[in-house]
């Protein structure tokens, strides 16, 4: 956990903010977004929100849009705890919590040098050293085992981290049903220790498909933790150029709007709903047509959507950082990319980073360089908590 001391970053104007929020307003309020579940379609109808239940579209009218908005503002805050209760990740507080990545489908062998599918023991190694290291508060799977049964794979992982690390956790839940039966066993193995909404192990991610569209397996997930009260996460990854405008200020004003209107749902399910605001678009290498991770896009981007966040009254807010484009580990490439841009990242008082571990474009995770990313991040914590 990072304390910054030295005061945080700011890339827009106030006059550029109040432009990018008054063009997610008009994106949700006249374009509106999809929603692919007639449960939640049902809900927002009965709340006063303009569904089209056969286009499946609704329209999210400001004054409507900013009266849920102020559920999820009021207490902004919350804590993560490991199997340790004593090992947490605080949100809200003006600390910046580090995570690993929650699961690439590579990874990448250290004693060979080449990538290969992940397996079992390459997760549990993984959960076991992000366990050990001093800077990673949050620990992600960082690989998908390919040796387990696709069926219950999610379940699986999260014992598979439950059974190797006491800090808190992260992985995807991607369905109601996986979802419904990973709160259970939460609940288990918190028995004794308090209730789990009391004491969280992990957040939930929602993740909009840009542009502004969201799935039933989504929202049936964000339904249950909505019922138990426990953190959901909102983090499209609308990519500029792409799924999103060419311009940085346009693929904002998406991004913002796709989260605008999940937390929105949350609130209106269950007002008060702690939430975290993930800021986390992407831009396009328009030479390849990959994303491009070590750009000054993604930085500006991700910086950018802090303060946006801010601005709402939003204090518990994630973004990715200090990631590479290159595919290496030990080159200067990716030693420049990442330490720029987990130094930019820190500065922008963002409540977690993320996703530390990966070698490459969300294609690798590499247990060698999560323990490299923790160095840097000894260095910086050095610098900003001094």
């Amino acid at each position: 956990m990072i304390v910054n001391k030295k005061g945080p970053i700011e890339i827009l104007s106030d006059m550029e903010i109040e432009r990018i929020r008054k063009a997610s307003s008009i994106i949700l309020e006249e374009v509106g977004c999809k929603i692919y579940d007639d449960i939640t379609l049902k809900i927002l109808n009965d709340n006063g929100f303009i569904v089209d239940f056969n286009t499946k579209i609704v329209r999210f009218p400001e004054e409507k849009l900013y009266e849920y908005l102020s559920f999820a503002t009021k207490n902004n805050s919350f804590t993560l705890y490991g199997r340790n209760l004593n090992k947490k990740a605080e949100f809200g507080r003006g600390k910046t919590n580090i995570m690993s990545s929650s699961g690439q489908y590579m990874v990448y062998d250290s004693v060979t040098g080449d990538r290969r599918y992940a397996c079992t023991d390459d997760m549990a190694s993984a959960a076991r050293v992000s366990s050990y290291l001093e800077n990673i508060d949050i620990v992600g799977s960082l690989v998908v085992p390919m040796d387990i049964d696709l069926e219950t794979s999610e379940i699986q992982q999260e014992i598979i981290l439950l059974n190797n690390t006491d800090k808190p956790i992260s992985f995807w839940m991607t369905d109601a049903e996986s979802a419904k039966h990973q709160i259970e066993i939460m609940k288990i193995v918190r028995d004794g220790q308090g209730e789990l909404k009391t004491y969280p192990f992990c957040q939930c991610f929602i993740e909009a498909i840009s542009p502004l569209q969201y799935t039933k397996e989504s929202l049936g997930v964000l339904r249950l933790f909505a019922k138990e009260n426990l953190p959901i996460g909102f983090g499209p990854m609308a990519m500029q150029s792409a799924t999103a405008p060419s311009t940085v200020a346009g693929t904002i004003a998406q991004e913002n709007a796709e989260v605008l209107a999940g937390i929105t749902i949350s609130q209106v399910i269950n007002p008060g709903n702690p939430v975290v605001y993930w800021g986390i678009p992407h831009c396009m290498d328009l030479s390849t047509g990959n994303m491009s991770f070590g750009s000054p896009e993604q930085s500006l981007l991700a910086i950018s959507l802090v303060q946006v966040a801010r601005s709402y009254g939003f204090y518990s807010v994630g973004i990715n950082t200090g990631l590479s484009d290159s595919h290496l580990i030990d080159d200067a490439q990716s030693g420049f990319e990442r330490g720029v841009a987990l130094l930019n990242g820190i500065y922008s008082k963002a409540d977690i980073l993320a996703h530390q571990g990966i070698c490459g474009q969300d294609s690798c995770g590499s247990i060698l360089e999560l323990i490299i990313d923790d160095e840097y991040l000894a260095f910086l914590k050095r610098f900003f908590n001094f």
